[in-house]
């Protein structure tokens, strides 16, 4: 079997088993490790695509473009395994002739290796918001999971208390400021197409000007 088969056969973790690891190097470092026991050379793409198939939800785009790898974190995430600031690389060698784990990699990967092993998924855990740097998206996934959302969805009924609460303000003041929030989550759900999103946020606006 060739290189790019096994990586193709690696399969996702799930985002519950990792969600208290919040360094992106220390889950490529385990990568690295996991591929190069099934033989696989530890050249920039192979660990950059390993990186994606095992952790998609992390190293994934975006929100919109989940199903693809970000190339800018990854690239990122595989510099600062060897080129780190204070403290023991991850990792020795160079893109042009290959890399290779330092005894300190391994450690780190071997750590990542138990946490992993002993946490049992758990589906409540709910998956990261990778393009954060958009305006509104961080407030439209609790939008849309939230409980005035949730009872729009049910009766048609629109309860602008909810959204003083969401904002946590006294309700009608600040109002300029809230209105531009909500107008930021309504742009991304009209990038989403998400309809029903869409005409919700407009009634609270239209309600609360």
């Amino acid at each position: 079997m060739g290189y790019k088969e096994v990586i193709n056969e690696l399969k996702p973790i799930d985002y519950s088993k990792y969600k208290d690891i919040t360094s992106y190097e220390k889950l490529m470092i385990f990568t690295a490790k996991k591929i190069e026991e099934k033989g696989v050379p530890l050249t920039f793409n192979y660990l950059c695509v390993s990186a994606f198939k095992m952790f998609p939800d992390v190293f994934c785009c975006d929100e919109e473009f989940k199903e693809f790898p970000s190339i800018d974190r990854l690239n990122r995430t595989l510099m600062h395994l060897k080129y780190v600031k204070t403290g023991k690389s991850y990792l020795a060698g160079s893109t042009k002739s290959g890399y290779s784990i330092t005894k300190y990699g391994y450690m780190i990967a071997e750590e990542v290796e138990k946490i992993i092993g002993y946490t049992e998924v758990n589906e409540n855990i709910a998956k990261p918001i990778i393009d954060k740097h958009k305006k509104g998206v961080g407030d439209y996934y609790e939008f849309i999971s939230g409980n005035g959302y949730k009872k729009y969805l049910e009766t048609g009924q629109v309860d602008d208390m909810y959204v003083w609460s969401f904002y946590k303000v006294t309700p009608y003041t600040q109002l300029k400021s809230t209105i531009k929030n909500l107008k930021d989550v309504l742009a991304y759900a009209k990038e989403k197409n998400d309809e029903m999103c869409i005409k919700y946020i407009e009634k609270i606006v239209e309600i609360i000007k």
